[in-house]
C-alpha cells in the first residue's frame, strides 16, 4: 500500500492505494460520509492522559476536557515548546503524535496492510522541513527511502499526468482556495518526446480573493485575464473555499468549452500517485519543474582534447536543496571561468562569465580552483571560485570569489 497525505495548518488529508487499485481513494474520517478533512489539531485528554487529533480532539476541546495544540509544523522547525500545567510539551513530539495517528487512520482503512511508501505534500518545501519531518518518520519506523516531501505544485503535477490525456492536451488550470489562501496554478506539458516537462506557474492572488471576501465578479476578472494566455483543457477548483454558490457566473464561463472539477483532495490524491513512481527524483519518463524543484541546468565551460564542451553540474528537475556540485579544474591561460544557464522549457544558454582577477597571476596550467555550486533557495544559485594553488609549487592564497546569480534572470 502506498500513501498520500495533504498537510496543512488548518486541515490534514488522507488518499492511499493499493495493487488492486486503478486510482488512490481518500479516507473519509467519518463513516457513510464523504468527510474528507482531518483538523490539524491534537488535543491531550486532562482524564485519560489519551492523545487525540481531528474531529476528536476538538470534541474534548468543546468540552473542557484538555489541553490542545495547533500549528506545530512551523513551531516544531523552530524547536519550539509549551508548558501547559507544569509539563512541558516539545512541538516536535507533537507532531510526530499527529503523524503517527494519520498512519494508523490509513493502515485501518487499508485493513493492515504495511504502507510501501509514503508521499506527504505541502504548500512549499524547504530543506529545513524536509529534514525534520524524515527524522520524526525515521522515529516512526519509515526508513527515508520510503518516505517524500514534496510541494503542492509537485502533487498536482503528479495528479494531472495521471489523468487522461486529453484533460492534458493543452494548459491545464488549477485555484486552490483554503482558509489561508489563493492561488493560481497552471500546468503546461510539453510531451512531444521523453521526458515529457510538466512545468508549473504559480501565482499568490490572496489579496484579491478570501474567505471574508468571496466576490463572484472579481474571481470571473481573475479568471478571464489568466485564461486569455492560452488554451485550457480542463481546471480544478480545490479548497473549502470553494464551498457553496457564491461563484455562478465564473463557473459558467470556466465550464465554456472547457472540462472543469470541484473538490478538496487533489493534493493528497496527487501526492498518492506520486508514491507509485519508483523514483520521484529521477524518472526517466517525466521532468517536472515547479516549486520545490530546480527549474535550470547549470554547466561549465571546459576544454577536453583540445574542444570545448559543456560538464553539467546542476539538472534541472532535482531538489533544489539537494541539486549542486562540486568540482576542481587546472586553469590554462585564461583568467575568466564561463557558466552556461538553460531552461529545459527553450533550450536557450545564457552565460555567466567570473572574472578571476583577484586571483594571483601563474603560468597556465599551474593554478588548480574549486568550483562549488549550490541553491541558497529555489530562485537563488550561488557560485564560489576558491584558489587551491598548485601543490608544492604554489601555495593558495585562500581568496575566493562568489557570484549571486538570481534564477529568474535566466529563464
Amino acid at each position: 500500500m502506498v500513501v498520500g497525505i495533504d498537510y496543512t495548518d488548518e486541515y490534514t488529508q488522507i488518499s492511499y492505494a493499493d495493487s488492486g487499485m486503478k486510482n488512490p481513494e481518500s479516507v473519509s474520517i467519518s463513516i457513510g460520509e464523504k468527510k474528507y478533512l482531518i483538523p490539524t489539531i491534537v488535543c491531550k485528554d486532562q482524564l485519560t492522559g489519551q492523545w487525540l487529533i481531528g474531529d476528536k480532539a476538538m470534541e474534548a476541546i468543546s468540552k473542557g476536557e484538555g489541553c490542545f495544540f495547533k500549528k506545530f509544523l512551523s513551531k516544531a522547525i523552530w524547536d519550539e515548546s509549551e508548558i501547559i500545567e507544569d509539563n512541558e510539551y516539545a512541538y516536535t513530539d507533537i507532531l510526530s503524535v499527529f503523524l503517527k495517528n494519520i498512519f494508523d487512520i490509513a493502515k485501518e482503512t487499508g485493513k493492515g496492510n504495511n504502507i510501501e511508501r509514503v508521499v506527504i505534500t505541502l504548500e512549499t518545501v524547504n530543506k529545513e522541513t524536509v529534514d525534520l519531518i524524515q527524522e520524526i518518520m525515521k522515529k516512526l519506523d519509515y526508513d527515508s527511502e520510503k518516505v517524500e516531501i514534496v510541494s503542492h505544485s509537485e502533487s498536482f503535477s503528479y495528479y494531472v499526468t495521471k489523468q487522461p490525456k486529453e484533460l492534458w492536451t493543452f494548459d491545464v488550470v488549477l485555484f486552490d482556495f483554503s482558509p489561508t489562501h489563493f492561488i493560481y496554478r497552471r500546468i503546461k506539458i510539453q510531451n512531444s518526446k521523453k521526458p515529457v516537462i510538466v512545468s508549473v506557474f504559480e501565482e499568490d492572488l490572496s489579496e484579491m480573493i478570501n474567505l471574508q471576501n468571496t466576490d463572484d465578479e472579481m474571481f470571473l476578472e481573475i479568471v478571464q485575464k489568466r485564461f486569455e494566455e492560452g488554451t485550457i483543457s480542463s481546471v480544478y477548483l480545490n479548497g473549502v473555499g470553494f464551498t457553496g454558490d457564491w461563484m455562478n457566473r465564473s463557473l459558467e464561463y470556466i465550464c465554456e468549452g472547457r472540462r472543469a472539477f470541484r473538490g478538496q483532495n487533489i493534493f493528497s490524491k496527487g501526492a498518492c500517485y506520486g508514491a507509485t513512481f519508483k523514483s520521484l527524483c529521477d524518472e526517466n519518463e517525466y521532468l517536472f519543474l515547479c516549486s520545490g524543484r530546480n527549474r535550470v541546468n547549470v554547466s561549465i565551460i571546459i576544454q577536453e582534447n583540445g574542444q570545448n564542451r559543456q560538464l553539467v553540474l546542476a539538472r534541472a528537475g532535482i531538489r533544489w536543496y539537494d541539486a549542486g556540485a562540486k568540482v576542481e579544474c587546472v586553469l590554462d591561460d585564461t583568467r575568466n571561468i564561463q557558466f552556461i544557464i538553460n531552461s529545459p522549457t527553450d533550450k536557450i544558454n545564457k552565460a555567466i562569465n567570473i572574472e578571476l582577477n583577484s586571483f594571483p597571476f601563474r603560468a597556465p596550467k599551474t593554478t588548480r580552483v574549486e568550483i562549488f555550486i549550490t541553491f541558497k533557495d529555489e530562485e537563488t544559485l550561488s557560485i564560489i571560485v576558491k584558489d587551491l594553488g598548485f601543490g608544492d609549487f604554489f601555495k593558495s592564497s585562500e581568496k575566493t570569489i562568489e557570484r549571486i546569480v538570481p534564477i529568474k534572470e535566466y529563464l
